[in-house]
């Protein structure tokens, strides 16, 4: 059984990743959230529900909510995308990607690729993205290779604690 402060903190946690997340993964963590409700004893729920701690609707824009939602389906799917974008001195680009990973740096999602364009691991961030498509057919599948992983764009990219971090979680 959780404690009260356990289920506070999902409830939070909840609240706030609901409005920076997708709606098909917002609506599964709310489903998720009504689960667990539905087990606590009535104080400890009415507890819970009670607890002050709210995001206001304020959070990603429809567009960038559905770019993400694709994009979190082709990271699992492991499917190729074709993606047209704008940097940040406006040049723009297309790039074939393999796609590995979704984050979220506080009001920006970015997206972790193995970039078949430029043989390298690149991120582009969501809201720069003018448009995403999967790659059509048996060509769209991609398998993980040496050197081309998640693993290996955490090594790569990121500092030593969070490395340790994300090692052991990927």
């Amino acid at each position: 059984m959780f404690s009260h402060d356990k289920a506070r903190a999902l409830v939070a946690s909840v609240r706030m990743a609901q409005v920076w997340q997708d709606p098909a993964l917002a609506l599964a963590a709310e489903s998720g959230l009504s689960k667990i409700l539905s087990v606590l004893p009535a104080a400890a729920r009415v507890a819970v529900q009670r607890m002050a701690v709210y995001a206001p609707p304020i959070g990603l824009e429809p567009a960038v909510q559905a770019t993400l939602q694709t994009l979190r389906g082709a990271v699992q799917a492991r499917r190729r995308l074709q993606l047209d974008y704008c940097n940040a001195a406006g040049q723009t680009s297309q790039r074939t990607l393999r796609p590995l990973g979704c984050f979220y740096w506080g009001k920006v999602w970015t997206l972790a690729t193995w970039c078949e364009t430029r043989q390298d691991f690149r991120s582009f961030r969501l809201d720069r993205m003018d448009s995403v498509r999967l790659v059509d057919g048996p060509a769209g599948q991609f398998r993980d290779e040496p050197g081309k992983t998640l693993a290996d764009y955490l090594r790569a990219a990121a500092p030593p604690q969070v490395q340790a971090k994300w090692s052991n979680e990927v």
